[in-house]
């Protein structure tokens, strides 16, 4: 390695490792969030080997896989967890770091890592044990596979490509509108080609057979847990219908939400697309690649937006494209306009402050703040907080892990693991429990069932999920009498009723 390039090298990796340590430092910036405490429930599940895929859900087992792993090594908890899904996107980042290492200029190089490393979108959602980070692994491995194929035709890459789409599908059902998007890029170059039949001609038709061999191989495998439910592996097809179904049911926002985030979180990374098409028309520089990633970044933000259901913790299938076309025109523009070098370094460097500014205001100062067009959906706030330290802070008068408490209701994933720590019990219901969490269930019955006991409750109202519902927090009069001896701040939550409202 000459000395230029062990330079660029060490920058590189400089820049990916402030991205880790960056991200690893704002693991507990944010609340909870009710998948998270989904995936946390399936992971273990995952481990005990009582997972079944379920179609009525669609993601498949991916996450948990990983999860089951964290458990049986480092410990799974949401720390951990987010950990891990840190880990997983600045691996994603490195490997497509490396992959450009020899295909783009070194400036290009940079912004590839700054637009990855700094979007607001894949900061927010690479410290969520979500799916996200998981499917953006497969699926930047996939791109990579695709187009190495596309330039020197191997085997090899193909065979990689076709494993990878079954992990991404393995991941989420929502793999179908990548491939889609992949499909009208490549028909859009197909379209300027004088005789696009001649491609049939060249079909690789021993690496397809191998690779579709390979990659059902792997469909089963991983659907089938195994191979311990083999039902299972052919319920993954039918996961697309209910996912349909759902699509047409839930989380319905407007045709123009994920254009809408993308203008409010990612700007900047918004004008350095239009500023780098500008200057391929300008000097017409456009080529094949670079249409592919305009028509797959074009596409993909066209199909999820013409579907009602939308969440935003899809926008890094969006903002990928993005970045990649964005690289790979800088690449071209630098290195036709040299004489214009310092004019795009400033402006380059301008976009890129400003994006760390967007990407602070959403990790620092509102991380749980959830209005229409903020990546936090489905959040907790800090109300659930209080509840989590209250329910700790009992448990120490209580005799700690061995407290006894009982969830009446909807025993939930998220509730269920944010109750793990202590001795909890679910209905039928029992007399005489210091602590009772009633969630989903309704507060008067609950009150009548609690009159059997000759010790009276105090009810605690906190916020669950925002603008959604709440959970009530049943506790014993002279075990909370005792625990506001000790915190009589809170003496100001109380309600003319006798209730205690924590909500946020």
């Amino acid at each position: 390695m000459h000395q230029r390039e062990f330079r660029e090298f060490v920058v590189l990796l400089l820049m990916l490792t402030a991205g880790l340590l960056f991200r690893l430092f704002i693991l507990d910036a944010r609340m909870i969030h009710i998948d998270e405490g989904m995936g946390l429930r399936a992971s273990e599940l995952f481990a005990e080997g009582a997972w079944r895929y379920s179609p009525a859900n669609g993601h498949g087992p991916t996450l948990f896989l990983v999860g089951a792993l964290l458990k049986g090594t480092f410990g799974l908890n949401i720390l951990s967890a987010r950990a891990a899904m840190v880990v997983l996107c600045m691996i994603t980042i490195g490997i497509l770091a490396a992959y450009f290492r020899r295909r783009f200029v070194f400036p290009a190089q940079i912004v590839l890592l700054t637009g990855l490393v700094c979007s607001s979108g894949l900061i927010f959602y690479s410290t969520y044990f979500i799916h996200e980070m998981v499917f953006f692994l497969f699926t930047a491995i996939a791109f990579c596979s695709l187009d190495s194929w596309m330039d020197e035709r191997r085997d090899r890459s193909l065979i990689l490509f076709l494993l990878a789409c079954v992990c991404m599908y393995a991941t989420k059902e929502t793999a179908i509108l990548t491939w889609t998007a992949w499909i009208v890029a490549s028909c859009v170059l197909l379209a300027d080609h004088e005789k696009p039949h001649h491609h049939l001609r060249h079909i690789p038709w021993r690496g397809l057979v191998l690779g579709l061999f390979l990659a059902s191989l792997l469909w089963i495998l991983l659907f089938s847990n195994g191979l311990q439910s083999l039902e299972s592996a052919k319920d993954a097809f039918r996961a697309l219908l209910q996912w349909a179904n759902r699509a047409s049911t839930m989380h319905h926002r407007p045709f123009w939400y994920f254009g809408a985030l993308l203008l409010i979180h990612e700007a900047p990374l918004v004008l350095g697309a239009v500023g780098v098409a500008s200057g391929l028309f300008w000097n017409n520089l456009w080529d094949r690649k670079r249409v592919w990633l305009a028509a797959w970044f074009l596409s993909i933000l066209f199909i999820y937006s013409i579907i009602p259901y939308k969440t935003p913790w899809c926008i890094p299938s969006i903002l990928l494209p993005l970045v990649l076309f964005i690289a790979s025109g800088f690449h071209v523009l630098w290195r036709k306009e040299k004489s214009a070098h310092s004019f795009i370094v400033v402006i380059t460097a301008f976009l890129i402050g400003a994006q760390c500014v967007l990407s602070f205001g959403d990790t620092f100062i509102h991380p749980n703040r959830e209005e229409t067009f903020d990546y936090a959906y489905l959040q907790s706030n800090e109300s659930l907080g209080d509840m989590t330290r209250i329910l700790h802070d009992l448990s120490l008068l209580r005799g700690g892990s061995s407290m006894k408490m009982q969830i009446i209701g909807s025993p939930d994933e998220l509730l269920y693991v944010l109750t793990e720590p202590y001795d909890r019990s679910f209905e039928p219901f029992k007399v005489g429990l210091p602590v009772y969490l009633n969630y989903q269930n309704d507060v008067e019955a609950m009150r009548r069932s609690l009159l059997v006991s000759s010790v009276p409750y105090v009810r605690l109202v906190f916020t669950y999920i925002q603008h959604v519902n709440s959970v009530d927090v049943f506790v014993a009069s002279d075990l909370w009498d005792e625990y506001l001896a000790l915190h009589p701040e809170y003496q100001e939550k109380r309600w003319g009723n006798g209730d205690y409202d924590f909500r946020r």
